[in-house]
């Protein structure tokens, strides 16, 4: 036990900073599923998976110290990622009865553009397997204390601020008005490019889009609650599966966390809609 604590003082920066990114990200999620923007923030994440592996693929050729290029690939994943919201929103506002068809060719277009690169430069299988999936053991001290810094404030922001944003995120549900508010469409690439390059494809998908998908089968809970509830199964279950991993060494931290993710939403789940049968049972009237 001695030694497990040992290990988990060695991720001191990287377990909290794990955990404040992904309720970030959770938190966001559940605007942009709202906003019904699912498959464009595919398509963000993949222009970040994109920019991230071209910017590494220059700097094998060009850079002579790594540390010098630590913020390339971060900056230009936020870049391609800013670059595919841009020319989206352009083609989607100009075919918008096309729009899925849209986005999900503009994926399949940056994916296989990231699968070219990494062919072109042998030295990036590494790279794009860490851009996929990531690894909470392999987050730098320094990427951890930025992943801090970026997600407090973010925090911060949504929760001043999840008034406005959730009327934003309610007029584009139902009335099909989908202008977003320039800090929550900065916010949002920031979260996302420099989630991808630090923890993966994998990690900020799931946080995006599982504990709100799986919570919105009920319909009980509040708005205000269900942001509480999409950001407190992230709190929960990034340590938990980041512990899990640790203590088993075969099993792989961002797929448990995932896992995990679905796991406990779907327990909230079945503890709201038990709490609500309850409540709607109706007393048994005495007879005279």
């Amino acid at each position: 036990m001695t030694g497990f604590a040992q290990l988990l003082l060695l991720y001191a920066w990287s377990i909290p900073a794990a955990v404040l990114f992904g309720c970030a990200l959770s938190v966001v999620g559940a605007h942009l599923v709202a906003r019904n923007r699912e498959i464009q923030v595919l398509c963000l994440s993949q222009g970040a998976v994109f920019g991230v592996l071209v910017s590494i693929g220059m700097v094998h050729l060009f850079a002579t110290h790594a540390s010098e290029s630590r913020w390339i690939p971060s900056l230009s994943g936020l870049a391609a990622s800013g670059l595919t919201y841009l020319f989206s929103e352009w083609i989607v506002r100009r075919r918008p009865h096309r729009k899925n068809s849209i986005y999900v060719t503009l994926f399949i277009f940056l994916t296989t553009g990231g699968h070219l690169v990494t062919a072109l430069f042998p030295a990036l299988d590494s790279h794009l397997s860490q851009a996929y999936f990531g690894d909470l053991a392999t987050l730098t001290l320094d990427d951890a204390k930025v992943a801090v810094f970026i997600a407090v404030p973010v925090l911060v922001y949504f929760i001043r601020r999840w008034r406005p944003l959730t009327n934003e995120s309610f007029l584009t549900a139902f009335f099909g008005d989908g202008r977003s508010s320039l800090s929550f469409t900065l916010s949002t690439l920031v979260l996302i490019a420099f989630s991808i390059q630090a923890l993966g494809f994998l990690f900020t998908v799931a946080c995006l889009f599982i504990p709100t998908t799986v919570l919105g089968t009920v319909t009980q809970p509040g708005i205000r609650l269900h942001f509480w509830l999409c950001g407190i199964i992230s709190a929960v279950c990034i340590p938990l599966g980041f512990g899990l991993s640790l203590a088993f060494t075969r099993l792989p931290t961002v797929p448990l966390i995932a896992f995990l993710q679905v796991g406990v939403a779907l327990l909230v789940v079945l503890f709201v809609r038990l709490v609500g049968a309850l409540w709607k049972t109706p007393q048994t009237v005495k007879t005279i």
